[in-house]
C-alpha cells in the first residue's frame, strides 16, 4: 500500500467483477476506477466484419458471405460481449459446408441454431444479483407488475435461489402493501412455505402468483402465462439493462458509478405512482382478464397507466419551462419577480386579505421575498408559512411575523420554527401560489393530490388563490388534469393578470 500511495508501483488491472465489492477499501480509495461499458450491436457488426475480411487474425481464408439478418442476430445475441460475437462468427464459418464454388454462406437460420442456447448473465453475489433484486423489489412497490414479472423470470433463469426471493416477497407484503391489503402477507407467508415445499421448476409458477398479487391483484392463472412470457424473451436474448436508478445505490461508491441516482420513491408520490419507468422499453407480460377480481385489477392498472402518461407529459412540459428559467440572469429574475410583486400589491383581493397564506417559492418560482416584506410591514395581516409533513403529505401552516422565524426546510426553501404558532386552513381569505407551470383555466403542473393540492382543497369557498408566475409559464391550451389536481382562481404574471376559467 506504501509504494502505491508514494508511486513507487502503478498498479492496473482489469475485472469482471465490481472492485467494490471485491477489492479492500485502502485501494479502492487509492484508485481511478473505470466502468467499461457493454458494445452496442452497431460496433459488434462493425468488428464482425472486420473479421471475416481479416486474413491472419480473422476467417478472411475461408471466403465466407455472412447475410444482413444473420449478421444482426450474432451482434445481438452477443450482449454486448466482443468475444462471444466473434466466437459465434467462427463457429457458423467452420461448420458451415461450403458451396461448389468454395464459397461458406451463413444463413440467418445457421446463426439461429449456433445460439440456440444462452447462458443469462447473471452473478449470484455481486452487481447482477443486487441490482436486479433492487429493481424487482422496486418494481412491486411502483405497482408494475409487468417489470416485476421481467426482474423475477430474469433471476429465475440466472439461478437465483427460490427462496431468497420468496423471503423478498415477504418482506415486500408487509414494507409495501401493508393494511391497505391484509391478504397480501398471507398470500407471501404462504407461498413461501410452498416454494420451500415443491422446489424448482414449479415453485415458479408461484412465485409468479405472489408477484403479481404483491404488485396489482389476487392470483391469477395470467401470473403463469405472464412469467412464461417473460421466460421466452430472456430465453431469446431480449434482456434488458437495469436502469442506473434501480440499481443499488446503498454500497461505498456507488455515487462514482452513478448508481441509484434519480430514483424516485413511490410512496411519496400521489396515489403511489411516480410516473417512473420501471424497465428499459416498455413490455407488456401480466395481462388480467375479466374474471373474478381480475375485472377489479384491470381497471385499476389503466387507471395507473392513465396517471403515469399524465405525469409523463407533465414532466415534458415542466423540463421545457425549467429550462427557459435556467436561461434567466439573476438581474432578470429580480426584475420580473419585483414587477410581479408591485402588481399584485395594488390587485384588490390582496389590499382587502386579512390572512394569507403565501408559499415559500423554489429557486425556478417567481422570488416572493419582496412580497414576505409587504406582508410583514401591515398591522393586523397574518402571514402563513408552511412546514411539510412528509407522513401525513400536508403542509402545515405558522404564522410568521419576521424572516428571522424562518429557517431552511426540508427541500432546501425556508420553513417557520416549530415555536410559530400554528394557522388553520379555514383562516387563509388569500392564498398565493408561486409555481413553474399554469394555464389560463387555472391549472398548474402539479402531481395531483400533493402538498399544494391537499391544501388548496382544504381551504374556505370563499378563500381566493391567486398563482405568482412568469408570463413564459403560461401553457398555451389545456395542462394534462389530474383528478386530484387543484385549481388557482387568478394568476398574475410580469405582463398580465389572467382570470382563471373552467
Amino acid at each position: 500500500m506504501e509504494d502505491v500511495e508514494e508511486g513507487n508501483v502503478i498498479l492496473v488491472g482489469a475485472t469482471t467483477h465490481n472492485p467494490f465489492f471485491v477489492l479492500t477499501p485502502a485501494l479502492v480509495s487509492r484508485s481511478l476506477v473505470m466502468e467499461l461499458k457493454l458494445l452496442r450491436e452497431p460496433e459488434l457488426v462493425t468488428l464482425l466484419k472486420r473479421a471475416l475480411t481479416d486474413p491472419e487474425r480473422g476467417l478472411g481464408r475461408y471466403r465466407a458471405e455472412v447475410s444482413t439478418e444473420a449478421m444482426k442476430h450474432l451482434a445481438a445475441s452477443a450482449r454486448g460481449d466482443a468475444r462471444r460475437a466473434l466466437t459465434a462468427l467462427e463457429v457458423a464459418v467452420l461448420t458451415t459446408p461450403a458451396d461448389q464454388r468454395g464459397m461458406v454462406k451463413v444463413t440467418l437460420k445457421i446463426a439461429q441454431d449456433v445460439t440456440a442456447r444462452k447462458a443469462v448473465r447473471y452473478d449470484r453475489d455481486e452487481d447482477e444479483h443486487f441490482d436486479t433484486a433492487s429493481a424487482f423489489i422496486k418494481s412491486i412497490r411502483g405497482s408494475d407488475p409487468d417489470a416485476a414479472l421481467y426482474y423475477l423470470a430474469r433471476m429465475l433463469e440466472g439461478g437465483e435461489d427460490p427462496r431468497f426471493i420468496a423471503r423478498r416477497l415477504v418482506i415486500s407484503a408487509s414494507e409495501d402493501i401493508g393494511n391497505a391489503d391484509p391478504e397480501a402477507l398471507s398470500v407471501a407467508v404462504n407461498g413461501l412455505r410452498a416454494v420451500e415445499y415443491i422446489g424448482l421448476p414449479e415453485a415458479r409458477i408461484t412465485l409468479a402468483q405472489m408477484v403479481t398479487y404483491l404488485a396489482a391483484a389476487p392470483k391469477s392463472n395470467a401470473s403463469y402465462l405472464g412469467v412464461e412470457a417473460a421466460a421466452r424473451d430472456i430465453r431469446s436474448g431480449r434482456l434488458l439493462p437495469v436502469p442506473p436508478y434501480l440499481q443499488v445505490g446503498s454500497y461505498k461508491g456507488a455515487d462514482r458509478l452513478g448508481r441509484g441516482k434519480g430514483y424516485r420513491y413511490s410512496h411519496d408520490a400521489p396515489e403511489r405512482i411516480s410516473g417512473q419507468a420501471y424497465l428499459t422499453e416498455a413490455r407488456r407480460y401480466y395481462q388480467p382478464t375479466e374474471e373474478g377480481r381480475e375485472k377489479e385489477i384491470k381497471k385499476r392498472m389503466e387507471h395507473w397507466q392513465e396517471i403515469r402518461e399524465c405525469l409523463a407529459r407533465k414532466g415534458r412540459l415542466r423540463s421545457v419551462l425549467l429550462e427557459k428559467r435556467a436561461g434567466l440572469a439573476t438581474e432578470e429574475v429580480t426584475r420580473l419577480s419585483e414587477r410581479i410583486g408591485k402588481c399584485l400589491l395594488r390587485h384588490p383581493d390582496f389590499q382587502r386579505a386579512r390572512s394569507v397564506a403565501l408559499y415559500a417559492s423554489f429557486r425556478n418560482e417567481v422570488d416572493t421575498r419582496l412580497i414576505l416584506k409587504e406582508l410583514l410591514s401591515r398591522p393586523g395581516v397574518r402571514v402563513g408559512f408552511p412546514r411539510t409533513e412528509t407522513g401525513r403529505r400536508q403542509l402545515v401552516f405558522h404564522q410568521v411575523n419576521n424572516p428571522a422565524q424562518l429557517v431552511p426546510g426540508r427541500f432546501g426553501i425556508p420553513e417557520p420554527g416549530l415555536k410559530c404558532p400554528v394557522l388553520k386552513s379555514s383562516d387563509f381569505d388569500l392564498v398565493l401560489v408561486p409555481g413553474v407551470a399554469f394555464d389560463e383555466a387555472g391549472n398548474r403542473i402539479g402531481f395531483g393530490g400533493g402538498y399544494y393540492d391537499n391544501f388548496l382543497k382544504e381551504t374556505r369557498p370563499d378563500a381566493v388563490r391567486i398563482a405568482l408566475a412568469y408570463d413564459f409559464q403560461i401553457i398555451k391550451g389545456r395542462l394534462p388534469v389530474l383528478a386530484k389536481d387543484a385549481k388557482v382562481d387568478k394568476i398574475i404574471t410580469d405582463e398580465r393578470v389572467i382570470s382563471a376559467q373552467g
